[in-house]
């Protein structure tokens, strides 16, 4: 209603700008200058009423760190919308929120670790061999997903300089040796039909994989395990950020000082 009144008075007011002639410019920008003013408070103090026709975003994420046994529900929502409100019964510092993102690289909002986590299946990997190639050495690798699970996700901990790559026998286009610095990511891989990936790694000699592993499954709802209630029609997933997921996170290291010695030379 706001916008219209404001239409309404500046038309009201311009029916006076003959009495003042000396005035006529000064007013005309004036109004000019108001009405979009107006108008601009109106539209970012404006409050949409939240229905299905105008429904409000909301997020819920379940992270399950294999490494440690431990499990967290998160979300990225600013404002209490109810659903789920049972689930963050306290608000969350900025120093564990903080901590969660170096750790995880998740932007959280709200986050409670569970006493009694539920355990998801991580990622399977296998070492099928490793060999020097022109000084560098070559490290061929299959990781199994389980059934559900949607992407795959690789960080390195450490520096790790990438001279070729192959996933599913495929050669990757890398002109050049890729850099990659502490908390870079490897891989981003869509699971399409089989959940398995086998990856060849051309590294530089000396250096070791060590590696955060993610895989997200979407099916954080339909699980019966979890019992998370469905999302209410008033409400959609909040856009730009994973949601309604279930994310697995372990480790994975290899290199001299533990399992290089057994497989040079096997391929």
């Amino acid at each position: 209603a706001l916008p219209a009144t404001a239409v309404f008075l500046t038309a009201l007011l311009s029916l006076f700008i003959p009495m003042y002639k000396a005035q006529v410019k000064w007013l005309h920008v004036l109004l000019l200058m108001t009405l979009p003013l107006i108008y601009l408070m109106w539209h970012f103090n404006h409050q949409p009423t939240i229905s299905e026709d105008h429904p409000h975003p909301t997020s819920l994420s379940y992270l399950y760190d294999n490494d440690n046994q431990t499990g967290f529900y998160f979300n990225f929502d600013t404002v209490n919308s109810g659903w789920n409100a049972d689930l963050f019964t306290q608000s969350t510092p900025v120093e564990k929120r903080n901590d969660f993102w170096n750790k995880y690289r998740k932007p959280v909002k709200n986050l409670t670790q569970l006493d009694d986590p539920i355990a998801i299946e991580e990622v399977k990997i296998a070492v099928d061999g490793s060999k020097y190639i022109n000084g560098n050495l070559q490290v061929n690798l299959t990781l199994t997903a389980n059934s559900n699970t949607e992407v795959l996700e690789i960080f390195t901990h450490q520096a790790l300089t990438i001279h070729r790559m192959y996933i599913e026998g495929r050669q990757t286009s890398i002109p050049t040796p890729i850099e990659l610095k502490p908390g870079n990511r490897l891989l981003h891989y869509y699971f399409n039909g089989k959940k398995q990936i086998k990856l060849m790694l051309e590294i530089s000699d000396g250096q070791n994989l060590d590696w955060q592993i993610q895989s997200h499954s979407l099916d954080l709802l339909n699980r019966d395990i979890f019992k998370i209630p469905a999302r209410p029609s008033h409400q959609i997933p909040k856009p730009f950020i994973k949601s309604d997921n279930i994310v697995v996170v372990q480790s994975f290291t290899f290199g001299f000082d533990e399992s290089w010695p057994d497989v040079i030379g096997i391929l």
